[in-house]
């Protein structure tokens, strides 16, 4: 059985979790459910019934429906893999922190070889991810930063001097929301809530967000995880390669109400 390299994915996760990073503000408009989750007086259940593993499977399934092996990977949850981020942050830099236009991500390893038919999709277990990462940038320094967890260890990229126009970008908005995760819920809650609505990780594999661009301007203030459902064997015609968007599922980050979920992918709710 074919086996997914683990020392080639890793840059390949750099480029494709700092280009998810950048964004890009596209709507989609197809809604097709709303506002379900936790009642009001409901106690708010932060963590997943039942832990999700530390290391990944050893196979997986690749776009042809094939069983393949895969490199056993460390994995880790959000509130497991952001504090050892921020921890790299400041020894960066002691003031360092994030923009409002900045946040977190979180991804398996993906293996996207020249034939679709092969790719596939690995080290993501029930909200514990092999790859969380985050932009920070220093005002003292008037530089930012690229630094992620992957695998069970720190890295990123080397300081970006940040230009004059950039600066004032980073530092005219108020800080991010997300600097504190403590209140939020886990994110192996976020997968149980999202398969809880109809998320199907047969066919499709899950990717993690923590940003405020994406829900600030319906639910402005407000703590949200976006999880985007993205298919295992379906590129779209060759535009996806990481796997074509089935859903967007925008939930509340600190009591776990879907507040929405939407066909396809959605950068701006």
């Amino acid at each position: 059985m074919p086996i997914l390299n683990k020392s080639t994915l890793f840059f390949s996760a750099l480029i494709v979790l700092a280009s998810m990073a950048a964004g890009c503000q596209q709507t989609s408009t197809n809604q097709t459910a709303t506002s379900k989750g936790n009642k009001t007086n409901a106690p708010i259940k932060k963590n997943c019934d039942l832990p999700p593993p530390t290391m990944s499977s050893a196979t997986t399934t690749n776009a042809s429906g094939q069983v393949v092996s895969a490199s056993r990977s460390k994995i880790a949850t959000a509130e497991e893999a952001i504090p050892k981020i921020w921890a790299e942050a400041r020894k960066w830099s002691a003031d360092a922190t994030l923009s409002s236009v900045d946040g977190y991500y979180g991804q398996g390893t993906s293996l996207t070889p020249t034939d679709p038919k092969f790719r596939s999709h690995a080290a993501s277990e029930r909200g514990a991810v092999w790859a969380w990462s985050g932009t920070f940038y220093s005002p003292s320094k008037k530089q930012n930063i690229y630094l992620s967890y992957i695998d069970g260890q720190t890295g990123g990229s080397l300081p970006n001097n940040l230009s004059d126009d950039e600066f004032k970008t980073y530092t005219s908005g108020k800080p991010s929301i997300y600097a504190d995760m403590s209140d939020m819920i886990s994110s192996c809650r976020v997968y149980e809530i999202a398969q809880e609505n109809g998320f199907d990780n047969k066919a499709n594999y899950p990717i993690f967000l923590a940003v405020d661009y994406r829900s600030r301007t319906k639910y402005p203030g407000r703590k949200t995880w976006v999880l985007e459902e993205r298919s295992r064997t379906d590129n779209d015609n060759g535009k996806e390669i990481q796997g074509k968007v089935i859903a967007t599922y925008l939930i509340d980050g600190q009591t776990g109400e879907l507040l929405e979920k939407r066909e396809g992918r959605v950068y701006q709710f």
